[in-house]
């Protein structure tokens, strides 16, 4: 989603709204285009069930077999197991730094919207 958001962007064809989050795991953003049309872009993209990352190919983790496992990151999962033992909170305080700045303003922002994420995720699912 995020791809296509600059690519998208870079066509300069119109206004954009920022990438909108429908659901965890499902995004979409408006084009409107100059004659005032406005063109839904929807999708949904692997992120983490762990720590919520979005992941490309590369970021996937790997089974203890060395196999790719589609649900984790390579953070979260490295080699068939999760990496660290933590609780869902200790997750969410390690993680908002990659949020701030790069989504959020404030550790606040990121905070509030991790907590509401992480119990939707596989790991923390209860």
């Amino acid at each position: 989603m995020l791809t296509e958001y600059e690519r998208v962007k870079k066509l300069d064809i119109g206004e954009m709204t920022d990438i909108l989050e429908a659901y965890p795991t499902y995004n979409y953003f408006d084009l409107i285009d100059p004659d005032r049309n406005v063109i839904e872009v929807t999708g949904g993209y692997h992120i983490c069930q762990s720590c919520g990352m979005e992941m490309r190919n590369c970021d996937f983790g790997k089974n203890a077999d060395g196999s790719i496992n589609m649900d984790y990151c390579k953070y979260c999962y490295p080699n068939g197991k999760f990496g660290k033992d933590e609780t869902m909170e200790e997750m969410i305080e390690s993680c908002i730094p990659f949020y701030v700045d790069e989504r959020f303003k404030t550790a606040e922002e990121a905070h509030t919207y991790l907590a509401k994420l992480y119990p939707n995720l596989k790991r923390w699912k209860i």
